[in-house]
């Protein structure tokens, strides 16, 4: 079972309308920082619950989208989203076997907490990436009430997050801090390969 579910107060379609506005501000966050107008760009959100960033990376950008998510869950616009996780290690063979693209963006939001070893699941990653690719990464940061929520297995701070970024290849580009419920602050930052 999803553990976000119940927080996310999902309806009966398996939708968080509560969420919704904060997921159109962090794809709005990546794509305005691109400097990408969207119509060209491959994204693939990992964990894609059920696949709103998508609809709305596509409905809004006109980007092609493709997504990860190791849950079962409602596919309400019906994309292109694939059952597996990020520390597979067959995860690479498994994308070309479905003959998807390399992507230009990769969208992490709220993701890269619940990975027993983050370091693994951005190698992994990497290889879904264009060279000169981009990935988004929103986390709990460490002092926030929601840090420690179960299953999230790894605490964030903006230095480890820009360490985190520059030891896997890429540079910061963009960060921001956002509180969209009190004492609950989290930390965005888009990077680019380098």
């Amino acid at each position: 079972m999803n553990l976000h579910t119940a927080h996310h107060g999902k309806d009966e379609s398996g939708r968080a309308p509560i969420i919704e506005g904060y997921i159109r501000q962090s794809v709005d966050f990546a794509f305005s920082n691109m400097g990408s107008t969207g119509s060209a760009v491959k994204m693939m959100d990992v964990g894609a619950d059920y696949g709103y960033a998508m609809h709305y990376a596509a409905t809004t950008y006109g980007a092609q989208v493709w997504g990860l998510e190791p849950y079962t869950q409602s596919n309400v616009w019906g994309l292109n989203i694939m059952q597996g996780s990020v520390e597979d290690p067959a995860l690479q063979y498994r994308w070309l076997a479905a003959t998807w693209p390399k992507v230009d963006l990769l969208f992490l939001n709220h993701v890269l907490e619940h990975f027993c070893d983050p370091h693994v699941a951005l190698m992994n990653l990497r290889h879904l990436l264009k060279p000169d690719g981009w990935i988004f990464v929103a986390t709990p940061e460490a002092n926030s009430e929601w840090a420690l929520w179960d299953g999230h297995l790894s605490i964030y701070t903006r230095p480890f997050t820009d360490y985190l970024m520059n030891m896997h290849g890429f540079m910061v580009e963009a960060r921001d801090e956002k509180e969209f419920r009190p004492g609950n602050v989290e930390l965005w930052t888009l990077a680019r390969s380098v």
